[in-house]
């Protein structure tokens, strides 16, 4: 049976917020099928879902950022910075101070050290801090040259300031160390499609044809998951890596590279982006499905 939003829309994107909130990001279907760029937003407070708000253009990522004047940042394609308040509010600005003159597009964003990290194609990367004080981390602005590897960034996430890592297509892995960018030797040449990094600083990336690979600036592992589902996103939860494809969401312990099936009561059929607060909660956002998933129960959002 429809949810509240799915007989019109699809989930793109879900972010856990502070005291029982959280946004999602969705497209109209119609929209969808015309190509007609947009993205609706909507927050969801306690079990209340506040007023859908639809912008003209496509959002890539959201996070949390928890800053003064916002709770969540959404980030546009095209470099577009939504910030989202508590109560719903809503100011766009952009995520450039001056917009790169080297064709690109956004794709994946993470909040480290109280900074929001954009990264994406054309190798953009860029820094926004609390204050709105903004700096173009792309490699080429820093000195680093980027021919002959690949399209750019497909996600991004940080340890610190001065330890992040950006990953791409071709099994690309870059690092970042607070003053300059460094491709890595990767174990793998699949598509990674997200990374995060785990609370002890080591990294997860997962990507096409079932690919995990873990590891630190200079030393990485291609884990032997024996799937052969793309692998989407992935969340750190309840003491291991936990993975989704399209179709199920896989549990990973920290000590073997076997995965283990989840199956979760409400039987989503989609599955899609995943965001986790340690061992509080898990949300799993599919086209069609959002759950919460809490050590005792589970909550369906739509």
């Amino acid at each position: 049976m429809p949810g509240t939003f799915t007989q019109k829309h699809s989930f793109r994107r879900g972010c856990l917020g502070k005291d029982g909130r959280l946004l999602l990001l969705l497209v109209n279907d119609e929209l969808a099928r015309g190509n007609a760029a947009h993205t609706s937003i909507v927050l969801w407070d306690n079990g209340r879902f506040r007023s859908l708000t639809t912008t003209a253009w496509t959002a890539a990522a959201v996070v949390l950022v928890d800053w003064p004047d916002a709770e969540f940042a959404v980030v546009g394609e095209q470099g577009q910075l939504l910030k989202v308040r508590s109560d719903g509010g809503m100011t766009e600005e952009h995520v450039f101070a001056t917009p790169p003159k080297e064709p690109g597009g956004f794709k994946g964003a993470a909040c480290v050290d109280g900074r929001l990290i954009a990264a994406g194609t054309g190798f953009w990367c860029a820094v926004v801090a609390p204050d709105g004080t903004r700096r173009d981390t792309s490699p080429r602005q820093l000195g680093t040259a980027t021919e002959g590897h690949g399209a750019g960034f497909e996600s991004v996430g940080g340890a610190s300031l001065g330890d992040l890592v950006a990953v791409g297509w071709d099994g690309a892995i870059w690092h970042f160390d607070g003053d300059r960018w460094e491709p890595q030797s990767s174990p793998v040449n699949r598509i990674l499609s997200h990374v995060i990094c785990r609370a002890d600083g080591e990294f997860w990336a997962c990507g096409q044809s079932g690919t995990l690979v873990r590891g630190r600036r200079g030393q990485w592992r291609a884990l032997q998951t024996r799937l052969r589902e793309n692998l989407w996103s992935l969340a750190a939860f309840c003491g291991g890596i936990v993975a989704a494809s399209t179709g199920g969401l896989f549990r990973f312990e920290l000590d073997n590279d076997s995965p283990q099936a989840i199956g979760l009561d409400s039987d989503p059929s989609s599955f899609y982006w995943l965001d986790a607060k340690r061992d509080e909660v898990l949300l799993s956002t599919g086209n069609k499905n959002v759950v919460l998933v809490l050590p005792d129960r589970e909550i369906v959002i739509d």
